[in-house]
Formats: structure tokens, C-alpha cells, sequence
């Protein structure tokens, strides 16, 4: 016993007695007791804790720069011993089940057992996983048969999601491996990427159901995430989305009543997402839904809300009108928003145009400077300013009114008169939810609120985040295509001395 304690003592050093919980600094700190401090950098640098250095096989040595053969068998012999005194630390498999339920959703249900039942489901989704991302996984993967945390994080930095989503989306994909990507977690890092573009709460997705979800992806090149789809694409999209119309204020302005009836009418068909979107359900399921499936969910909800729900008698009639059906393309956001391009002018007239824009521009942003950054209206010609229609010239102001503001003052007592924010959203730690980030954009570029969808990437750049941090988005240096968004402008429609300035 004492010669075991005194190994134990003398493999590990002064280190702490779990291995699996090393940070990366102790691992590199482990490396130089074991007499090879001359790789403790490298091991620093390719971000390998304790889980991940007990993980390590002989062929990953050549990666971190190792090829001595001497130095390779020496070290993967205190690996080894290491092992041996790690033993007991080592987490508990993720299939045992007091294990997993601590990681279970609401929605959760034993894949083994599904599995065991339909074998042949399971061949034919991890076939269309392959198919779709193993040219992607071989890419960014290719030395090595698992991904390593800051090669995701590179990665996931081309994306455009916030920090908190990239940490979500990496635990939640690699909580029952123990932090190890292989092939399987990453295909799950691909969908729940996704599904954060599309703004949906990582918290609430089932993730033991992604297996059946198969997304479309614009690319599947490093997350270059396009708003346009091809046709191809979009009927993807419309397979896995349903539109229940014309359901009683009573449930869409209820989340509590929402989840009531997901829980009583649609749960059997695997939901993962809703969104409400001008006073329409749509909701995302794992898989594609049949037209005959369809048939199947309106039966369901309608006798639901009638037999369960309370709406009998005489609240019967309000349900006189509810159908459903697949969304279309301009409900989901999915086509091209504003009037289309008219007739391309000459050179010289286009030229001539720009510069009068330029000019009103300008003369409006120096009117607004001039009176303490109240804001002075620009009329347009007729171009904007309808109901479904922004005011090009309007937005173009403001354009230039926040581009020229350092601290981003000016714009945001201008965001927050236009849009209310103060009395959507009463405390600054409070996230801004979806809908009221339509709102907002709708407000603060004056037209309805059917006419945003939640696709916006507007709306996007709103939702999720508190009055702070979208005051500090507000000031921050960012580049005018991305203020442009916000105010629904395209590229074409940005005055020409920013693109210049920029």
C-alpha cells in the first residue's frame, strides 16, 4: 500500500489527485514533471486538458509535434501509469441511466430502445448524416479521428453566433462523451448551429432527437450561412414546418397555454421549435411531416382544444377558422422583403441620382447634429414610407446618423424613441424576445409588423440580447452592412461615402 501511494505520489507530482479534471495549464505542467517540458508549449497550444491527455493515442503524437520515438514510448508509459491512478476518477459511463437523466429534456426518450425496433431508421439517419457532412469532417479534421475544442471554436467563429450559443452548442453535443468530438457529436455541433441561426433556444431543443433532424444548410463550408435559399432548399425547409391558423388569442398569447397544447396535441410527432410569426403557429418538427400527417395534426388540435382545452360551447366558434397547413415561402421569411428593382438608369443618371440621395443625406444628418440630435424627417419621393415599404431615405439618414456618432449616442436615443424599448422591455438584464425584437424593427423602420418575419436578420441582431448590450452593439465599430440590416437596407441601397469611409 505504501509503495502504491508513493507511485501514485511520484506519476502525478503535486498535481491534483483527478487527472480528468486537469486544466490545460496543469496538463503542460504535468508534461515538464515527467521530464519532457520541451512539449509542455505544445501541449498548451493545441488546448489538451486532463480529459483529452488521457484520451491520446500513439498515431495523435505526430500532431503535437513528437516523433522521437524514445520521447512517444516514454510519455505514453506515464500515460499509462497515469491511467492506472485515474481509474477511479473516471466518469461514469454516459448510458447509465441515473447519468443521462440529469441531461434529459423534457422531450427525451431512450434511443436504444427506439433503435432496437427500427434498425433500419437508424442505418438510413446516420447514412444522410454521412452523406452531408463527412466532406466538411474530413476537412477540418483530417489529421485525427476526434475534433479538438479550439479547432470547433475556430471554426465556429465564421459562424456569427453569440459566445453563450457556441458554448451551449459544444456542451450539449459533447456532454455524454466527456468534452471528446467524434464524427456523431459533430454532426449534432452542425444541426444545433443551425437551429441557433434560426434563433431557436439551444435550452429547449431534445437533443437526443437530432438524429432524426435533417436540416437544409445553404453551404455546408464552414458555416457560411446564406439567406438564400434555392428551391431545392426551401421545400427542405417547408417538409419539417407546419402553420396552424387562426388559433384563439386565448393560446398564441400564452406561452404556458402554447405548451399545453404542444404537450396534449403535438408531442407524438417530435416538435422542436415554435415561433409565432403575424399571428401564425409555425412550429419545426424533428422530421418531415406528410401531407396525410397534416390531415392528422389539425384533427388533433382542433379535437384537443375542444375536449381538453375548454374551447366547447360556446368558445366552439372560435375555433370555426383554425386549419393547418405548410407555411409559405413569404411567411417563413424566405423571399426577397421590399419593392424589386426597376428599371436599371444610365450610368450618368445613376450617378447623378446617388449624389442627390448623398446630399439630402447629409443635409439631414448635419440638421439632426444641429439640434441636439432630435431628428429631422426627411421626405421621400415616393419610393418608401408605406405600410410594407421602409422609406429608403429615411433609413439611409439614420444610416448615416449612427455611422457618424462614435459613441453611438445619437442613434440609440433615436432607437429607443422609435421603438419603444424602454416600455417593451422594463429591466436591463431582461433578453429580448423574438417577437419584441420584431416589433422593434418594425417600429424603427415605420412599417407593419406582418411585414417583418422573425428570419429578418434585423430582427437577429436584436433578439437575445439585454437593453445593454444592444446599447453597446449600438456604439461599437461595426461595419455599415451590418448597421444596414438592422434598418432593412440591402447593399445597393447603403449612400456611397460609407462604403468609401469604409
Amino acid at each position: 500500500s505504501t509503495a502504491s501511494t508513493a507511485v501514485t505520489d511520484d506519476i502525478r507530482g503535486s498535481l491534483p489527485a483527478d487527472p480528468y479534471k486537469w486544466s490545460e495549464e496543469e496538463v503542460a505542467q504535468w508534461i515538464g514533471h515527467i521530464g519532457y517540458a520541451q512539449y509542455a508549449d505544445v501541449f498548451l497550444q493545441e488546448h489538451v486538458n486532463g480529459e483529452a491527455l488521457l484520451a491520446l493515442t500513439k498515431d495523435e503524437f505526430g500532431q503535437l509535434g513528437i516523433y522521437t520515438l524514445g520521447h512517444t514510448k516514454n510519455i505514453l508509459s506515464k500515460m499509462a501509469m497515469l491511467n492506472k491512478v485515474a481509474a477511479k476518477y473516471k466518469p461514469m459511463d454516459a448510458f447509465v441511466e441515473e447519468n443521462v437523466n440529469e441531461h434529459k429534456s423534457p422531450y427525451t426518450f431512450d434511443q436504444r430502445d427506439y433503435w432496437a425496433s427500427h434498425p433500419e431508421a437508424y442505418s438510413q439517419d446516420k447514412q444522410r448524416d454521412k452523406n452531408t457532412y463527412w466532406k466538411l469532417w474530413e476537412t477540418i479534421v483530417s489529421h485525427r479521428d476526434f475534433m479538438m475544442e479550439h479547432d470547433f471554436k475556430k471554426l465556429m467563429s465564421r459562424s456569427g453566433l453569440a459566445k453563450h450559443d457556441v458554448e451551449m452548442i459544444w456542451k450539449l453535443s459533447t456532454t455524454e462523451t466527456h468534452g471528446r468530438c467524434g464524427f456523431d457529436e459533430f454532426t449534432s455541433i452542425m444541426k444545433l448551429s443551425h437551429l441557433a441561426q434560426m434563433r431557436v433556444p439551444l435550452f429547449i431543443v431534445n437533443v437526443s432527437k437530432l438524429i432524426f433532424y435533417h436540416p437544409p444548410l445553404a453551404s455546408t463550408e464552414f458555416f457560411e450561412f446564406s439567406a438564400i435559399f434555392d428551391e431545392l432548399q426551401k421545400q427542405q425547409v417547408l417538409s419539417n414546418m407546419v402553420g396552424f391558423y387562426n388559433l384563439p388569442p386565448h393560446i398564441l398569447d400564452s406561452d404556458d397555454r402554447l405548451m399545453e397544447l404542444e404537450k396534449k396535441a403535438l408531442r407524438p410527432y417530435h416538435p422542436i421549435h415554435f415561433e409565432i410569426n403575424a399571428k401564425v403557429l409555425i412550429a419545426t418538427f424533428s422530421n418531415n411531416i406528410s401531407d396525410d400527417a397534416i390531415h392528422e395534426l389539425q384533427k388533433s388540435v382542433l379535437a384537443t382544444l375542444r375536449e381538453q382545452m375548454g374551447f366547447h360551447g360556446a368558445k366552439a366558434q372560435l375555433l370555426d377558422h383554425v386549419y393547418v397547413q405548410r407555411p409559405s415561402l413569404k411567411e417563413l421569411g424566405m423571399t426577397p422583403a421590399g419593392p424589386g428593382p426597376g428599371p436599371a438608369p444610365s450610368s450618368s443618371a445613376s450617378a447623378a441620382a446617388t449624389a442627390a440621395v448623398n446630399a439630402s443625406m447629409m443635409a439631414a444628418a448635419n440638421a439632426s447634429a444641429n439640434n441636439g440630435g432630435v431628428a429631422v424627417a426627411v421626405n421621400g419621393n415616393g419610393s418608401g414610407g408605406g405600410p410594407s415599404e421602409i422609406n429608403v431615405l429615411e433609413m439611409q439618414r439614420l444610416l448615416l446618423l449612427w455611422s457618424g456618432d462614435a459613441n453611438g449616442n445619437q442613434f440609440w436615443d433615436e432607437f429607443r424613441a422609435r421603438t419603444d424599448v424602454d416600455k417593451i422591455v422594463a429591466s436591463n438584464e431582461e433578453k429580448i424576445r423574438t417577437r419584441q425584437a420584431m416589433s422593434m424593427v418594425a417600429k424603427l423602420r415605420g412599417v407593419s409588423l406582418k411585414h417583418v418575419k422573425f428570419t429578418d436578420e434585423g430582427v437577429k441582431s436584436i433578439a437575445n440580447k439585454t437593453k445593454h448590450e444592444l446599447r453597446e452593439q449600438f456604439g461599437a465599430p461595426e461595419f455599415v452592412a451590418a448597421k444596414a440590416t438592422i434598418l432593412g437596407l440591402n447593399e445597393t441601397q447603403i449612400p456611397a461615402q460609407l462604403l468609401m469611409m469604409q
